[in-house]
């Protein structure tokens, strides 16, 4: 599989495909510093996307063949359609990265059609049946939620915090304390 975008979102993403046993887990992103933070959280390859053709280089590792399932974590429409590319023929592209008002990502119909492709969206999840299972995985220790998290912020620097995201410095997940 590949995840595309490993901010903080990302990031639970790989976590999350390691404990359920996926692999490979190729990590794509345009950070360096986010790449080895994926790694470290059970990304078994990295893409640096700024470096060169991110879907040439997942096509490389997967030996053409391209992936099973391509998760888009960031929203923007270059990400989706390389996170669309990347999938193999008969495989699935989920986006859950959101995007700014209607902001459309141009999908090559025919590739879509001809090649099988399911695309998909997710918000979320089922809290009743999801959650519990999520916390089975934190209790066995396949899951860290704390480990993600590379910055605490106060409330009064909240805008600060929403900078710094719109930047893309943050590496993994950052949280804002009440405090």
């Amino acid at each position: 599989m590949a995840v595309v975008g490993v901010g903080g979102v990302g990031s639970n993403v790989i976590q999350l495909a390691r404990a359920f046993g996926a692999g490979p887990i190729i990590a794509v992103d345009v950070r360096d510093d986010k790449l080895e933070a994926a790694r470290g959280l059970g990304a078994t390859h990295v893409v640096n996307a700024a470096q060169g053709d991110p879907v040439a280089a997942v096509n490389s590792l997967t030996a053409g063949r391209g992936v099973d399932v391509a998760i888009e974590a960031l929203g923007r429409p270059e990400t989706v359609v390389n996170a669309f590319l990347m999938t193999r023929d008969g495989g699935r592209t989920v986006v859950i990265g959101i995007a700014p008002g209607t902001t459309p990502a141009p999908i090559e119909i025919t590739r879509l059609v001809r090649r099988g492709i399911q695309l998909m969206g997710s918000y979320g999840s089922r809290v009743r049946t999801d959650l519990p299972e999520l916390l089975g995985l934190v209790a066995r220790g396949q899951v860290e939620v704390s480990r993600p998290i590379t910055r605490r912020y106060r409330l009064a620097q909240a805008d600060e915090a929403y900078a710094a995201l719109n930047r893309g410095e943050i590496v993994g997940r950052a949280i804002v304390t009440m405090t």
